[in-house]
């Protein structure tokens, strides 16, 4: 009797225990899905961020005069045929001849330092430029050389902006002409400061020479 009243105890108390576990068990959470239909969404309480939308659109002409703009080379096949030249001359006169025994017999040469600008109008706002340099003699040269190196500054600072280099060379027991270095095209506004540093060197029988040069132009 006393076996079967401990057994009924155990069970109520069992029983009990079972329930308040389930009781007090908090019900699980309710699953939030990741993207919210835009039927649900309350668009009167959306808060939106203040975020602009980049797009292209090329610059207006105001736009490309007051800023400065990315270099840009004309492609060779895009110049022109017909453009503007402002060219620079200058002819100095270099001893050909050994002083000394055969000194009567000497004599001067000459050699034609030739550098600047091409250009013309790439747009109504902007202009194309190229840097040029060339040597001739009218002797028998064994070597004339010519390298030009162009420059732009947009700012009008000082600020130069390095955007080309080109050269020409000719070597041989008789030459008189370098060829022309010529660098490609290059683009800037209206008025851009642009500078051509030019070297030149001649070498004949008996000697050598060499001179530098240094031009400023605005165009157009």
């Amino acid at each position: 009797m006393r076996k079967v009243k401990f057994f009924s105890m155990l069970l109520a108390l069992l029983l009990s225990t079972s329930t308040a576990g389930v009781m007090g068990q908090e019900p699980p959470p309710e699953q939030v899905p990741a993207r919210v239909p835009p039927g649900q969404v309350p668009w009167d309480k959306v808060n939106f961020a203040g975020v602009k939308e980049s797009v292209g659109i090329p610059p207006s002409e105001s736009e490309v005069a007051a800023g400065k703009p990315i270099p840009q080379r004309v492609p060779d096949d895009q110049v022109p045929e017909v453009v503007n030249r402002v060219e620079f001359k200058e002819v100095i006169a270099v001893p050909i001849a050994k002083e000394g025994i055969g000194r009567l017999f000497g004599r001067s040469g000459t050699v034609t330092l030739s550098y600047g600008f091409y250009w013309y109008q790439w747009n109504p706002w902007s202009v194309a430029v190229a840097g040029y340099a060339r040597a001739q003699s009218d002797f028998c040269a064994t070597r004339l050389y010519a390298e030009a190196f162009l420059y732009r500054d947009v700012e009008h600072d000082d600020t130069w902006e390095f955007m080309e280099r080109d050269s020409a060379n000719n070597t041989g027991p008789c030459v008189t002409d370098s060829g022309e270095a010529k660098t490609g095209f290059w683009t800037a506004p209206n008025g851009t400061d642009w500078k051509v540093i030019t070297d030149h060197l001649a070498e004949w029988v008996g000697g050598k020479d060499s001179w530098r040069r240094v031009k400023y132009d605005s165009f157009p």
